[in-house]
C-alpha cells in the first residue's frame, strides 16, 4: 500500500507542476496588440443590421498618413491606439463612400499599464470614457465594451 502511495503522490507533483508550467506559457502566447475595433451598422425596418460601406478611408485628424485608404466593401476596421500613457484623446478622419462628407470621430480614454507576467512582459490597455462623432454621413456611435485590451472585442457600432 505504501508502495501505490507513494507512486500516486509522485503523480500527482508531477501532474501540479506540469500544469503550472502550462498556464505561464499560455498567458505569454497572448497578443499583445491592442486594437481598437469599429463596425458600421444602418437601421432597416425597425432593426440594426451590421452594413458593409461601399469605400473607406481613416486618417488621424492633421495627419496625412492613411490607416485605412479607399478600402472596398467593408463593415469592419481595426488599428492600434496610441502606445502612449499620457494621451488621453485621439481625433479621426473617417470618409465613407468617397462622394459623402467626411466625420471625425473623437475618442477619448484612460490608459494603464498592465503586467502579464515578469517573464511575458507588459500591455498598455485602454478604457474608452467618451466617443462622439460629427454627422455628415455618421447617425451616431455607441461604445459597445469600452475595454481595449489583447481580446478582438468590438469596441463602437457607427450608425449610418
Amino acid at each position: 500500500m505504501k508502495y501505490f502511495l507513494k507512486h500516486i503522490t509522485i503523480f500527482i507533483g508531477v501532474i501540479l507542476t506540469l500544469t503550472g508550467c502550462e498556464d505561464q506559457y499560455t498567458i505569454c502566447e497572448l497578443s499583445k496588440n491592442i486594437n481598437f475595433r469599429g463596425v458600421f451598422f444602418s437601421k432597416q425596418g425597425n432593426n440594426f443590421i451590421e452594413t458593409k460601406v461601399n469605400s473607406l478611408s481613416i486618417n488621424i485628424l492633421d495627419d496625412p498618413n492613411f490607416i485605412y485608404k479607399d478600402r472596398i466593401d467593408v463593415s469592419t476596421f481595426i488599428f492600434g491606439l496610441s502606445p502612449l500613457i499620457d494621451k488621453d484623446s485621439i481625433s479621426y478622419v473617417i470618409k465613407i463612400d468617397n462622394v459623402s462628407p467626411a466625420d471625425t470621430l473623437t475618442l477619448r480614454y484612460t490608459s494603464n499599464t498592465v503586467n502579464l507576467t515578469p517573464e511575458c512582459g507588459s500591455i498598455i490597455v485602454h478604457n474608452l470614457t467618451k466617443v462622439t462623432t460629427t454627422t455628415n454621413t455618421l447617425d451616431s456611435v455607441q461604445i459597445i465594451v469600452p475595454k481595449i485590451d489583447n481580446n478582438i472585442n468590438v469596441s463602437v457600432k457607427l450608425f449610418l
